[in-house]
């Protein structure tokens, strides 16, 4: 739940940031196709990077003597869980409840269009789109491959309008509608989205516009019939109208100068961005390793009352066998393994950085039983974080000691567990 709400932040970060470097660098570009593709590569991809994590392992050694103070941080954590049970489902549901309004929205408009076109009388054009005719004004408008003018405007045989809406049916630009309006339902409490999306539909117009006037249309005489048309509105947000966009902007690219081909290198901006946003994004897991005393590891292996006559007990070092391919597995506290598990969640501290942040995960570590009981070779198997792999390390590390685990010839062996220690606010 709150890693989903975690993730909508992160994509709402980086839409803003890749559209404040368009809007810089490239909104005032009479390059429409390439801007076109900018705005909705970069809404994909404020969606995909998020997900994509760069990991990289490196190993800690902690001085074996190194503790934490669990008794005085349980009650913090304890606290923090009761904010996660209030806060996070309050969020989502804001979240839902904001996603099927636009949703619902979304579909009424769809639905709309789709009314009007099935109550129009259909013609099929010789390009291959689909002509309907309504009765009542409407501001001309296509969808998919449909062209929706009024009887009256086709009546005045307003050529110009056709080809308009013709370029918006060969562009494809109903998918880049319905795409956006997707990424609104997922980011609708983000302006950007909003702000993109009106970007979009104006490009759509440009490239439209284009279009007409490479056909042979006359500048001044176009410009006049946008103005004439201008006072109608069509109000359906998935359609490409005739009229929408601010007409004074539609005027002035028309009028600009065309931007150069070297102006399509400052699309380049996103290419660092990418890198930035993937470095920001990149996760290092650190396999704590505590390191062992010399004197502990001569205690194991030798034995004698005189220090100068040591007696080896175990020439040897037997190999530790997997936990799980023992006939008697090791014991703990009078029990089996979950009362481990159930030793470690009594004895776990959450660490004050990640309740904040409300960071939580499974931290799978694998450590020796020795044949003495005592935990030792504890390493990462696969992290969450640093501050959650070191307090997952800690607890670990100081369990008492097992019930050493027996072989088929009832010898006591080292023994190899897999364990995962989870951190979950409740």
């Amino acid at each position: 739940m709150t890693g989903f709400l975690i993730y909508q932040v992160k994509v709402a970060v980086a839409l803003a940031v890749f559209y404040i470097f368009y809007r810089l660098l490239l909104s005032k570009e009479s390059l429409h196709r390439l801007n076109r593709f900018v705005l909705l590569g970069t809404a994909a991809l404020s969606f995909i990077l998020p997900l994509c994590i760069i990991t990289v392992n490196k190993t800690v050694i902690l001085p074996s003597s190194e503790t934490i103070d669990g008794a005085a941080q349980q009650v913090g954590s304890l606290t923090a869980g009761q904010h996660e049970t209030i806060w996070a489902p309050v969020c989502l549901g804001v979240f839902i409840l904001g996603a099927l309004t636009v949703l619902i929205v979304t579909a009424i408009s769809i639905f709309k269009v789709r009314s009007i076109i099935r109550s129009g009388e259909q013609r099929s054009l010789d390009s291959g789109e689909t002509l309907v005719l309504t009765e009542t004004p409407t501001a001309p408008f296509s969808w998919m491959n449909y062209i929706v003018l009024s009887r009256e405007d086709y009546e005045e045989g307003c050529t110009q309008i056709l080809t308009h809406e013709k370029a918006h049916v060969a562009l494809r630009h109903s998918w880049d509608l319905l795409f956006v309006n997707l990424v609104a339902t997922l980011q609708w409490f983000n302006p950007v989205i909003w702000m993109l999306r009106s970007d979009l539909r104006a490009l759509h117009e440009f490239e439209a516009d284009d279009a007409v006037l490479r056909s042979g249309a006359n500048i001044r005489e176009y410009q006049y019939l946008l103005i004439k048309k201008a006072v109608g509105k069509s109000g359906y947000s998935v359609v490409d109208s005739f009229n929408h966009s601010t007409l004074k902007n539609r005027i002035t690219m028309m009028s600009n100068k065309k931007s150069s081909r070297m102006s399509a290198w400052k699309a380049l901006y996103v290419l660092p961005l990418v890198g930035i946003s993937l470095a920001a994004n990149a996760e290092t897991k650190v396999n704590y390793q505590y390191e062992s005393r010399q004197s502990e590891a001569v205690a194991d292996t030798f034995s004698g009352k005189d220090t100068n006559n040591f007696v080896l007990d175990d020439v040897e070092k037997k190999e530790p066998v997997p936990f799980q391919k023992l006939t008697h597995k090791p014991g703990f506290n009078g029990g089996d393994a979950n009362e481990f598990t159930k030793w470690v969640a009594e004895n776990m501290v959450y660490p004050e950085k990640c309740r904040h942040s409300k960071v939580q995960g499974r931290v799978m570590l694998k450590f020796t039983i020795a044949e003495t009981g005592k935990v030792s070779d504890i390493t990462v198997l696969k992290g969450v974080n640093e501050e959650l792999d070191k307090e997952a390390v800690r607890v670990v590390s100081e369990s008492p000691l097992w019930t050493p685990g027996k072989d088929e010839k009832g010898e006591i062996v080292p023994v190899t567990f897999v364990f995962p220690v989870v951190f979950k606010l409740n």
